[in-house]
């Protein structure tokens, strides 16, 4: 079960996890020591979390004769009303890690290029920092059907558990109303399985949109929050393919002299991509 506040499986995590980014994206860590977390809509797929509307539903569907309680009313356009329409409401923000160091597929998806850069962190430091914010969770993206299934299906019955603990004066609301919470902490750790070679791990972050900031990229404006970070966040710094040049290295040598002295020498990729 995904709770926020509790990282069990990072804690067991012996590897170190990696954020690939632009220019932008790491000056913003290294000079302020904080991430940016994109609402979850607005992602590279803007598919997935329909997807985990969709597997809920289906599931309910398939446990409904066995539920003592019922969810009252469509569980995909509830819950897409619950992020998307009602500004009062809690809304999820991502930022994403990979344990795949240097991949080719990750540089060309998740930075521009020119070059991108591959940060480390350390899962022992990020715990440590998570654990400071009651909204905050780390984890591993679910890929697999049959486990995306099963922690759907534990949601649905601790939602049950909740309502029997405190019920209400309409039950069937009380249930649907702890449904969308559980569903909320679930949802962004469930990913198609054709993007599993990525083996990614993500912040998520359940924050008001009055403490979000918006961004321009194209024709649209994205939605992000930022989260404070301790300096030195960064471990090591990759400078990606097409970056090899000594004019690439020395900025980066100069940007971690100023603002991430914890690094002595940045590393070019390994990757044979100009």
């Amino acid at each position: 079960m995904i709770i926020y506040n509790e990282q069990p499986d990072i804690q067991s995590l012996q590897k170190k996890l990696y954020h690939y980014t632009n220019k932008e994206g790491l000056l913003g860590i290294a000079e302020k020591s904080q991430i940016w977390a994109t609402h979850i809509l607005f992602l590279n797929d803007r598919t997935e979390f329909y997807l985990a509307l969709d597997k809920i539903k289906s599931v309910l569907i398939r446990m409904s004769k066995k539920l003592k309680y019922k969810a009252k009313i469509d569980v995909r356009r509830a819950i897409t009303f619950y992020l998307e329409d009602d500004i009062e409401k809690e809304d999820a923000y991502i930022f994403s890690f990979s344990e795949e160091y240097d991949n080719l597929n990750m540089w060309v998806k998740y930075t521009d290029m020119t070059p991108g850069f591959c940060l480390s962190f350390d899962p022992a430091l990020l715990s440590q920092e998570i654990l400071k914010n009651n909204h905050v969770k780390i984890s591993h993206v679910l890929y697999n059907k049959s486990e995306q299934e099963n922690e759907l299906k534990k949601i649905i019955n601790e939602a049950e558990i909740i309502t029997d603990q405190n019920p209400g004066d309409t039950p069937d609301d009380t249930f649907t109303c702890n449904l969308y919470d559980r569903f909320l902490e679930i949802a962004p750790f469930i990913k198609h399985e054709s993007f599993q070679d990525e083996k990614e791990w993500r912040i998520v972050i359940r924050t008001k949109r009055a403490d979000t900031k918006l961004r321009s990229k194209g024709s649209v404006f994205i939605p992000y929050y930022t989260l404070k970070m301790c300096e030195n966040i960064i471990n090591d710094i990759t400078i990606g393919p097409g970056g090899s040049g000594e004019y690439v290295k020395q900025s980066v040598d100069f940007l971690c002299s100023r603002h991430l002295k914890n690094i002595i020498k940045p590393q070019n990729s390994k990757v044979p991509y100009r």
